[in-house]
């Protein structure tokens, strides 16, 4: 298989068909669009895998893995509680490396008020001499075991034909701005100093917004990350059981996120875009949903809704154009 996130269909025919999802402890499990686990006594579970090679400037790998599982779990709820920490680790790694990484973490962790309280890990032959694989485990909660109307629907209860999807944050914006810190003096030689100095984030974390999304009635969050914004929307019409309509032109968009994706010849609504979510919500809120976001000064619009069917479809109003959602 080729590098890279696992193709959506090879994941759903080889992973997620073969996860068992029926239990009576378990309100939603693996399956597409979901991005933490709910369990009927309220607890929530996510998962986040980063490793060394990946070569994300100006962070760790810990903080990699946790700021991927604590996005998954801010979809659900609004804190993390405690995390677990799995590590692999190639013989040529030293003791110096493991240990910046897990204050690196333990730093982060600080930040939110969770904890590690539990780990695995190992020295690997057979992997890369100087690899360091990752995985955190995120645990929250998202109601108390007696507050039994804030149980979630199950998958398909949730949204309806009509019903809107919002987006906050850029597409492709994680990818863009890790292109820029990685190939900073290639990229000045062919773009202006400010283009550059434009594509970066203090953070990519979605919990401030996916509260406030909560708060205004929103019925379902999805992170936007691996496979970008096409794979989430794909992944919501799964979800959903129903067809998506989104207009290509109001998806928010950076003119320096596209000029960086027709440089090196990249699909900008294909590229990592953590840090942006996509949210459900019926009409009657949709607008105080984006003012509050919009004066927190997070790019966001209403970018299309949920249709009859099965179709999953983005089309161009200026165009006169559409074509199917089709993720890698």
């Amino acid at each position: 298989m080729d590098a890279g996130i696992i193709k959506e269909n090879i994941l759903n025919r080889t992973i997620v068909k073969h996860a068992r999802k029926n239990s009576e402890g378990i309100i939603e499990g693996a399956g597409p669009g979901i991005d933490a686990a709910v369990m009927k006594n309220g607890t929530v579970i996510s998962v986040g895998t980063a490793s060394k090679e990946e070569d994300i400037p100006g962070t760790s790998v810990s903080c990699l893995a946790f700021l991927r599982a604590a996005n998954n779990l801010y979809t659900v709820c609004d804190e993390v509680d405690a995390v677990t920490m799995g590590l692999m680790v190639g013989t040529g790694v030293t003791e110096d490396e493991i240990r910046r990484e897990m204050i690196s973490l333990e730093n982060e962790l600080g930040k939110t008020g969770a904890c590690l309280i539990q780990g695995d890990s190992r020295v690997q032959r057979g992997m890369a001499e100087n690899e360091i694989i990752i995985t955190v485990n995120a645990i929250g909660h998202c109601f108390h075991q007696t507050d039994t109307e804030r149980l979630p629907e199950p998958p398909g209860n949730r949204e309806k034909p009509g019903e809107r999807i919002v987006m906050a944050g850029y597409p492709g914006f994680f990818e863009a701005v890790t292109l820029a810190e990685k190939n900073k003096e290639e990229l000045l030689k062919r773009f202006p100093s400010e283009l550059i100095g434009r594509l970066r984030a203090d953070s990519f974390s979605i919990a401030f917004v996916c509260r406030s999304a909560r708060q205004k009635g929103a019925k379902k969050l999805h992170d936007i990350s691996n496979g970008g914004l096409y794979r989430a929307l794909y992944n919501l019409s799964q979800y959903a059981r129903y067809g998506v309509d989104i207009i290509h032109e109001s998806i928010p968009v950076l003119q320096e996120i596209i000029e960086l994706a027709e440089y090196y010849s990249l699909d900008p609504y294909a590229m990592n875009g953590t840090g942006g979510v996509l949210i459900t919500i019926a009409s009657q809120n949709e607008e105080a949903l984006l003012d509050e976001l919009r004066s927190m000064g997070i790019p966001s619009a209403d970018i299309g809704c949920f249709t009859e069917g099965n179709s999953k479809v983005i089309r161009s109003v200026n165009m006169e154009m559409s074509r199917n959602i089709n993720p890698a």
